[in-house]
Order: structure tokens, then C-alpha cells, then sequence
């Protein structure tokens, strides 16, 4: 079977990365899991300066070096592989060196994907979007945590596990949008997959 899974989040912990760098930099006690993945969050807790900062660490990349799988995720990965599973990484990364993200995938997961692809983040991005970069792969089933992808890979007619997180709680999904918690509820769900074929 063929899965494209989303980086940040899904197998990074990106945006508690991104919270828990942030503090020690500049010696904050923020709740790093406050943070999320779109900037208009940060307005939310930051002044004007330390948005700048956000900024500044997010576009330099280093903390992304070091970041922390998410829970559950080397076993998910390795359950994927062990069963002869094609692996695609799909991200909307911008503004990172492009070096950061296969780098920290074979470091932290070894080297099991096939390969990494960079998808449309804004409207004017001339990128792909990850729908069309899952169409391209034939994919079975992808997983992402932003809602806005889920509609886009589903919307071509392939299922999408929706990564349970508190930003895309507003989102109900649709028959091929599956909301998961956990890698757990992943490999559940591809091990039904796994029955049905």
C-alpha cells in the first residue's frame, strides 16, 4: 500500500518544538503546546517583538535540527515499513533550509521513505497542493492534522486521516476525512484497511 504522511505534527512535534525553542531562547514560560501552526496563534500570546522573534527562530531552522518525534509515530513508521509499505512524506514547510526535513526523517525514522515532497502553503505558493501530490502518488490513504488538507486530499477522492489536534477540532469531516487520536487510532485504522483488501 501506498501512504503519504504530513511531517510537522504528524511525525515532527513541530509546533511544541517551535514553543519549547522559543522559551529557552528568550526565556519565556509559555505552554508550548499553545503555539499552533498558523501565526495568527502567536498574536494570540506574543507582543509585537516577540512575534518578530517567532519569525526569526522559525525562518533559521535550528530548532527544527533537534526536534522531538511525535508520540507513537517510530512505531507507526515501522509497522508501515515492516509490512512492505511505500512511505511519502508531504509537507507544507516554507521558509526552512529544504535540507532540515529529509535529514531529520532518516535521522529520527532511519531511511524508510520513498521520498519527500513540499506542498502549497499559501494561495500564492506555485507548489503543489498535497491533494494533487497524493493524486500524483496514487496514494491509499493519507494523514494530516490541518483540516484544510484533509478537504484538499479528499476532495480527489482519496481517504485521510485526520490527526487529531485542538486546531481542527471545528472540523466534522466528510465519508473520506476519518478523524484519528494518536498514531494509535492510525494503525487501527490501516489494519482494517489491511482486512478489506
Amino acid at each position: 500500500m501506498r501512504f503519504v504522511l504530513d511531517c510537522d505534527d504528524v511525525l515532527a512535534d513541530f509546533i511544541g518544538g517551535l514553543g519549547e525553542a522559543y522559551n529557552q531562547k528568550y526565556g519565556t514560560q509559555h505552554n508550548p503546546d499553545d503555539f499552533g501552526p498558523d501565526p495568527t496563534h502567536w498574536k494570540e500570546l506574543l507582543s509585537s517583538e516577540g512575534i518578530v522573534r517567532m519569525y526569526d527562530l522559525f525562518n533559521n531552522g535550528e530548532y527544527a535540527r533537534n526536534m522531538k518525534p511525535v508520540l507513537g509515530s517510530i512505531e507507526t513508521v515501522e509497522y508501515l515499513h515492516a509490512a512492505g509499505d511505500e512511505i511519502f512524506v508531504a509537507t507544507s514547510r516554507n521558509g526552512l533550509p529544504l535540507d532540515i526535513t529529509p535529514k531529520w526523517l532518516e535521522q529520527t525514522y532511519g531511511p524508510v521513505f520513498q521520498d519527500v515532497f513540499y506542498a502549497k502553503l499559501t494561495s500564492d505558493d506555485d507548489r503543489p497542493t498535497k491533494g494533487e501530490i497524493c493524486q500524483r502518488l496514487n496514494a491509499d490513504l493519507a494523514v494530516d492534522d490541518l483540516a484544510r488538507h484533509a478537504k484538499d486530499i479528499s476532495s480527489r477522492g482519496i481517504p485521510c486521516l485526520l490527526y487529531d489536534q485542538r486546531w481542527n477540532r471545528d472540523y466534522s469531516g466528510n465519508g473520506l476525512v476519518t478523524r484519528v487520536v494518536g498514531h494509535e487510532g492510525i494503525r487501527k485504522y490501516v489494519e482494517k484497511m489491511r482486512m478489506k483488501k
